[in-house]
């Protein structure tokens, strides 16, 4: 009998024994798949916030992520924007402080001397310093102007001559927010998508992430996201505004 009951306790003894060790291989390849699933394991420490693009179709990621760039401990600093005066439209003006443009009417308007950067026939102007690494957040106001567009563009968008190549949201050069006769819609290649809001904006804020290819449209007062942009930007980008009715100034 003793000799019976040992066999029986050494067969359990095995049994468990296995028993632990399929448990342990099964959790084992669990934590496998985890650390090679995209964006799930770990929490790891990052120099970088970026958006994961397989998320990026949902606004309220979008607006978290946003939120977190922009509010957060590590937040970055606000880019330093200011107008380029060989760049600005002669029916603008373009105050001493390089940051507010003003539309002009006819009998206020000059020919400033031939520039080969300034717009000469869209009431555009753009900024420095270009943009193409790391991330970058900038706030205009707006104020009551009943006519503006503000965005981002390349270097290289056409600065002559009445046609879209020159014509802010009507090219493939350009990316912005444009405010018109009330309302408010996103322009690109002479594309627009309507957005709506539930009162008009006093100001627009702008997101540019380089390292996730992303440009995101912001109301600064709520922290609502307005619109967003995915593209795989190829150039050098610099924020731009167009003006036709009052003032736009860049806040920060």
């Amino acid at each position: 009998m003793q000799l019976q009951a040992l066999r029986i306790e050494r067969f359990i003894d095995r049994m468990l024994t296995a028993r632990e060790k399929a448990v342990q291989s099964s959790n084992e390849e669990i934590n496998d798949r985890i650390e090679d699933a995209e964006g799930v394991g770990e929490p790891r420490d990052t120099k970088q916030l970026t958006l994961n693009r397989g998320c990026s179709d949902s606004k309220l990621v979008v607006g978290l992520w946003a939120s977190a760039l922009l509010l957060g401990s590590s937040a970055h600093r606000l880019t330093t924007l200011h107008f380029e005066a060989q760049t600005v439209s002669p029916l603008l003006s373009l105050f001493n402080d390089q940051c507010t443009l003003t539309f002009l009417p006819k009998r206020q308007r000059q020919s400033p001397p031939y520039d080969p950067a300034r717009f000469d026939t869209w009431p555009n102007a753009l900024c420095s310093p270009p943009m193409s690494s790391g991330t970058h957040s900038w706030v205009l106001d707006v104020g009551t102007s009943a006519a503006f567009k503000v965005g981002v563009c390349y270097s290289s968008i056409e600065r002559k001559g009445s046609g879209n190549a020159a014509r802010l949201g009507y090219n493939t050069k350009s990316w912005v927010l444009s405010h018109y006769e009330g309302d408010l819609s996103f322009c690109h290649d002479g594309c627009n998508v309507g957005i709506t809001v539930a009162k008009k904006l006093k100001r627009v804020g702008l997101l540019l992430d380089w390292p996730s290819q992303t440009l995101l449209f912001y109301d600064p007062e709520s922290m609502s996201v307005l619109h967003v942009v995915r593209h795989a930007f190829s150039e050098p980008l610099l924020a731009a505004c167009a003006v036709a009715d009052q003032s736009v100034s860049i806040v920060h």
